[in-house]
């Protein structure tokens, strides 16, 4: 979505995608991303220059050139992913984090603005964005009644990014597209008690249909 709009402004805007090691895909998913890559003369150019065509494929070498094992069409784009973090971070001014909210104390950032994307609460401590405060310091959360394959495939959808007034207001212009509309909030606490919460309702709406067995 951040490559779509800024993308063109490549002087000005860099984006970069942090992932922790790659793992192994299946044979199937393999076979097909060779066929695509194979079909492509420049993105085969590309790979043998940076000796990237091996014979082994990790879930690495598929998301560098645009790819992901669970949305097995997504198309080619120029974004930069890397494995290291601080590499990923180093000159951000703007982190967007992605982490799970059970894992995010194990990764430490320095950066000037950090916006959450967990929706979760780690049982063992406090809400989510208490943990980002405590490890970065400057924080923003971003949520809303969404899920990631809506986004991708440009369906209307609302977030509502909450935080310090300094950034919040700012950082929901960079963010706002034509089907993604991000509205501003200061109320940090009532927002992260409903992404959590929402949790609850959904582990609770899941066991009751599995065993009814029926759709509501």
């Amino acid at each position: 979505m951040l490559q779509d709009a800024y993308g063109n402004l490549r002087e000005k805007v860099q984006i970069r995608i942090w992932r922790r090691a790659g793992r192994d895909v299946d044979k199937a998913t393999a076979e097909y991303l060779f066929e695509v890559i194979n079909s492509r003369e420049d993105v085969l150019r590309r790979m043998i220059r940076r000796c990237a065509y091996l014979k082994t494929l990790h879930a690495d070498e598929i998301l560098k050139y645009g790819f992901c094992s669970n949305m097995i069409d997504t198309p080619l784009c120029p974004l930069k992913v890397v494995t290291n973090l601080q590499e990923a971070v180093w000159d951000a001014d703007i982190v967007i984090d992605g982490l799970p909210s059970t894992e995010t104390r194990e990764e430490r950032i320095t950066v000037p603005v950090t916006i959450s994307l967990a929706k979760g609460i780690e049982a063992e401590l406090r809400p989510e964005p208490r943990i980002l405060e405590f490890q970065l310091r400057i924080y923003c959360i971003l949520g809303g009644p969404n899920i990631a394959s809506e986004i991708y495939n440009r369906e209307y959808v609302n977030a509502r990014i909450c935080g310090a007034e300094k950034w919040r207001k700012a950082l929901a212009r960079f963010l706002r597209q034509p089907h993604f509309i991000v509205w501003d909030n200061g109320d940090l606490v009532t927002h992260e008690v409903m992404g959590g919460l929402k949790n609850v309702y959904a582990i609770g709406a899941g066991a009751i249909l599995s065993l009814s067995g029926a759709m509501f």
